[in-house]
């Protein structure tokens, strides 16, 4: 059901596109609606227009999560674009995400097929340290569960020779 906070009104605060209600009071410098006046905050300060409307019907935003618009537009208050999830979740949402869930599959058939973290980073862009928190499922740890018991299984074992082949190539290159 499309809602908003009782204290929008459409016209005066928003304006409908298509089923999202587009803020047309100011936005902020990373293009997100601010509302002030003392009913948004009893300081009257300035708040987000998106958490004040999501808070008015769900209560607070739990510590360690954010509010992820479903819609993909930072500038729509409507209650049912909006999400709370856990803020790694919304990073992993975010248009500055350097890979997919398919480029996680990748990753963790090369750690089951014994390849080295610096290789698989070199690869996908991304730095060892996040090749081993997707192993773990620290990051991504939704996607393809069905391959992360082998990853894990390669990883706990001795460097064997072909991990120990490729790190010694892998060093040769990058001096």
């Amino acid at each position: 059901m499309d809602k908003t906070s009782k204290h929008f009104s459409e016209g005066q605060h928003y304006r409908r596109e298509g089923s999202c209600f587009i803020w047309t009071r100011y936005i902020n410098a990373k293009g997100y609606p601010v509302s002030g006046g003392g009913w948004a905050n009893r300081r009257g300060l300035s708040i987000l227009a998106y958490k004040s409307s999501w808070e008015e019907f769900n209560g607070k935003v739990p510590a360690g999560h954010t509010l992820d618009h479903k819609c993909r537009n930072r500038k729509c208050i409507n209650v049912a674009h909006i999400e709370c999830v856990p803020h790694y979740e919304n990073v992993r949402r975010g248009n500055k995400t350097k890979i997919t869930s398919e480029a996680v599959r990748e990753i963790l058939i090369d750690v089951a097929d014994e390849v080295i973290s610096a290789i698989i980073a070199d690869k996908h862009g991304i730095c060892q340290g996040q090749v081993r928190a997707i192993v773990r499922g620290l990051a991504w740890g939704n996607v393809h569960n069905d391959i992360r018991p082998a990853a894990i299984a390669a990883r706990n074992y001795p460097m064997g020779k072909k991990r120990a082949q490729q790190l010694k190539e892998y060093s040769l290159t990058k001096r």
